[in-house]
């Protein structure tokens, strides 16, 4: 339903409560495009760049701050999603149109509208290759455990706001986001155990495509909490476990 809005300073004032944050540095997001097949996988960095085009409304693209004990479903994926609003400035009889993403994060969902955006019969191929660079790197997102866990003193998707999970989420970030960066190129044993990891995921629709979603997300939930919890980062391993599940969902993506 579209709602209308009057913008009073600026509309970032809606936003107030997001603050910077990142996810898998641009070499992981390579690594995962790369390992899946992707023709040009730098590309499916593209999107970190796009987001400073508007990051107090973009940002929400790449992050889902669940509750630490959530439980990730495809009806769960619904319910946070992006509404319309015609906003209007002060002072101004015009309204503008825009698209607001929930304030706890529309990864989920957004892979999802992607999904559905690139399987559309009658798409041109740079209308294909945009959707194939963006839902390449929210996949790739999707495995960052702290993108999808509280973050600093923001309430999470439940409304409740978890202090010290999101203390510790955001002094911990920048080390889950290039937990892998100095193992590039990975070395045989890294990489046999990465293949080993990588899994056959057939997807006919958006409802395995959610179903799958859920799987990454509830265990980047429970890799979070096992670190919360040991007040440490990934391991190696544990890492490249994650990168594992972006490779397979992206995968079963371009075979569709």
């Amino acid at each position: 339903m579209k709602k209308s809005v009057t913008v009073v300073i600026v509309i970032a004032t809606l936003f107030l409560s997001t603050t910077l944050c990142y996810g898998w540095s641009c070499k992981t997001h390579t690594f995962i495009a790369d390992q899946a097949g992707m023709k040009n996988p730098e590309y499916a960095c593209i999107p970190d760049e796009v987001r400073h085009e508007n990051y107090n409304l973009m940002i929400q693209f790449h992050y889902h701050s669940a509750a630490p004990d959530a439980i990730v479903t495809p009806e769960y994926i619904q319910r946070y999603n992006v509404r319309t609003a015609n906003v209007k400035e002060e002072g101004k009889s015009d309204t503008i149109s825009i698209k607001i993403p929930d304030r706890s994060g529309v990864l989920y969902w957004k892979i999802s509208d992607l999904y559905n955006r690139m399987n559309k019969k009658g798409l041109q191929e740079y209308q294909y290759n945009y959707y194939l660079m963006s839902i390449a790197h929210f996949i790739g997102d999707l495995s960052q455990p702290l993108h999808n866990y509280p973050y600093k003193q923001q309430p999470a998707a439940d409304g409740k706001i978890y202090e010290s999970h999101g203390i510790w989420s955001a002094d911990k970030h920048s080390e889950f986001d290039s937990a892998l960066d100095a193992a590039y190129p990975l070395s045989k044993e890294d990489t046999d155990y990465l293949l080993k990891k990588i899994n056959i995921i057939n997807i006919k629709n958006s409802d395995d495509l959610s179903r799958e979603v859920a799987n990454i997300a509830n265990s980047s939930i429970a890799l979070a909490n096992t670190c919360f919890k040991e007040k440490r980062g990934m391991s190696r391993r544990e890492a490249l476990d994650q990168v594992a599940m972006s490779v397979s969902l992206l995968k079963a993506v371009l075979k569709k």
